[in-house]
């Protein structure tokens, strides 16, 4: 770098240097004493708070603000010393917020992304500043269609962890400015639909944090849970005649719900019932209305025309009451059994039979009753339901329909998973096992169409007239059909709503990965396997008298 070598170098010389965030983030040691000089920090400010004249260098416009971000977020100890020495200096990064909605500009994201790494650096000094401004927590709250302040708002309540920010009284001070409330009153009352996703993942994350931590109870979470809170964004939730608002507050019920969930078969829980869960159950008729679709809309595909297609919001409500069942409370086990949810998922399951994301979680949502430890809820998929009989009619449907040179049907992968769970489980449940061995079409089925399904190569035929040969799939607990990630994805709803849209028309052809980005399954008419760890073709034993087995098999559920 040859600036050193002219006498009258400028910030902007060195700006203008190729090598100039490497030597910073190297500290190169003159560099670290140039920046730090009170003038020239507040230079370097200037250029990442003010926006420039549209017509200004493209340097201006461009670089400069982009290498000043870079050197003001550096892990130069020295640099945040000096700006927290100048108060100024923070009011000028924080002036960002008393911008008009939108902060669209590049200038406006880099000062709230520079207050973020502030924080981190110094928490105790910067809830101080933060305490010190007068109104400074509404002037934040009113750019939460920003994902930068919704960072910048999660990192404050994480800061909550460190020893600074307990002793500074992070959660106190945050309870104090009402987030919570405001949060919930925004999802409620605002319509555009940055500012609902950027509040609802927010409150989502608030509460998987506390999850993930182990808490059951802070003072967010008491905050959020109050009977208030929940009533209003239940009244919202049955009430809001607009799916695609409606959505981003189910997302944080279901979170609570998880939060009351429990991953171990054991018998229901009993009291004390939470607030939301009594709510839900006195509810449990307009909730299930929700799942019904008087939208009129239609869609043609290459499998026939959907009339109406199922829809990104109505798999939100499935996840709900999968959510739901999954916190094992005796009052909703009831209340499920009373409204036939199961026979309700069942009609949408065999109703579109080329969506793989339904069918993922009606599947799942099966499973989840087999772990409820209720007898009662457990065998009334069998007999309210009738879930035997209808996995038999389907199959006998789809062979003869496969006889005749016809399609196998999408879901056919899926039901030989279902069975092969319920037999496996009906191994360990004396009622179920009894029940089944008195099921002659089930009997049939066992002995006849899964078998062959199981024992089968299978080579399939695609809507699209084109084949694909079967693959092994994991099914049970160790798949997801769409997580709170993907609910979350970039795009808008129209591009969410063909996403789930395409699963319909393209016989759910879709390729879902998992956390770790591996490929969990492809086409929904997939595989009858079960994990890869077990052998596909491996037979089930004769069906009938006292044994209700396939073997070795598997459950689905580990």
């Amino acid at each position: 770098m040859i600036y050193w070598k002219e006498k009258n170098f400028t910030l902007e010389t060195l700006l203008d240097e190729e090598e100039i965030v490497r030597e910073t983030k190297l500290q190169n040691r003159k560099l670290v004493e140039y920046f730090t000089k009170p003038e020239v920090l507040t230079q370097i400010v200037d250029y990442v708070t003010k926006d420039p004249d549209p017509s200004a260098d493209p340097r201006r416009r461009l670089r400069y603000p982009s290498v000043c971000y870079e050197i003001l977020t550096s892990d130069v100890a020295n640099i945040p010393e000096v700006i927290y020495k100048t108060p100024s200096l923070l009011d000028d990064i924080y002036s960002v917020f008393e911008k008009p909605t939108p902060l669209t500009s590049l200038v406006s994201n880099y000062s709230v992304r520079i207050a973020m790494v502030l924080l981190g650096k110094k928490v105790s000094e910067t809830l101080s500043y933060l305490k010190s401004k007068e109104g400074i927590m509404e002037k934040i709250l009113r750019h939460l269609g920003n994902p930068g302040v919704r960072e910048l708002l999660l990192k404050l309540i994480a800061s909550e962890e460190t020893v600074e920010g307990q002793q500074a009284g992070v959660l106190e001070w945050i309870c104090e400015k009402n987030l919570i409330s405001y949060l919930v009153e925004t999802l409620i009352k605002d319509k555009d639909v940055d500012t609902l996703e950027n509040v609802s993942r927010m409150l989502v994350e608030i509460i998987a944090v506390s999850i993930s931590a182990g808490q059951t109870f802070t003072p967010l979470l008491f905050q959020l849970e109050s009977e208030t809170l929940v009533q209003e964004l239940m009244n919202y939730i049955l009430n809001e005649t607009n799916p695609s608002y409606r959505q981003y507050a189910l997302y944080v019920i279901m979170e609570l719900l998880k939060k009351d969930a429990t991953d171990q078969v054991g018998p229901a829980q009993d009291e004390p019932v939470p607030p939301l869960v009594t709510y839900l159950v006195k509810n449990m008729d307009k909730l299930l209305t929700l799942l019904d679709d008087q939208s009129g809309k239609q869609l043609p595909t290459s499998a026939g025309l959907l009339s109406p297609p199922v829809g990104f919001h109505r798999l939100t409500i499935l996840e709900f009451f999968l959510a739901l069942i999954k916190t094992n409370y005796h009052v909703v086990i009831n209340s499920l059994m009373e409204h036939d949810l199961l026979s309700k998922c069942m009609d949408l399951f065999f109703q579109y039979q080329w969506n793989t994301f339904l069918h993922s979680l009606v599947e799942k949502i099966i499973y989840a009753v087999l772990e409820s430890g209720s007898s009662e809820f457990i065998l009334s998929l069998f007999t309210k339901s009738k879930l035997a009989e209808r996995i038999a009619e389907a199959c006998t449907l789809n062979n003869e329909e496969c006889a005749k040179g016809g399609i196998r049907r999408g879901y056919m992968g899926h039901l030989t998973q279902i069975s092969r769970t319920i037999l496996n489980f009906a191994e360990t449940h004396e009622a179920l096992k009894n029940q089944l061995n008195e099921n002659q079409v089930w009997i049939s089925y066992v002995n006849g169409a899964l078998r062959e399904n199981i024992n089968s190569e299978v080579f399939q035929n695609r809507p699209d007239g084109t084949a694909t040969e079967s693959e092994d799939h994991e099914y049970g607990h160790a798949y997801s059909s769409f997580s709170h990630a993907d609910l979350f994805g970039q795009g808008d709803e129209e591009e969410k709503e063909y996403y789930i849209d395409f699963a319909d028309n393209e016989g759910g052809d879709t390729h879902v990965l998992n956390e770790d980005g591996d490929q969990r399954y492809g086409s929904d008419s997939g595989s009858d396997s079960g994990s890869d760890s077990e052998d596909p073709h491996q037979e089930p034993q004769e069906v009938g008298g006292n044994s209700t087995e396939v073997n070795p098999g598997t459950t689905g559920t580990e």
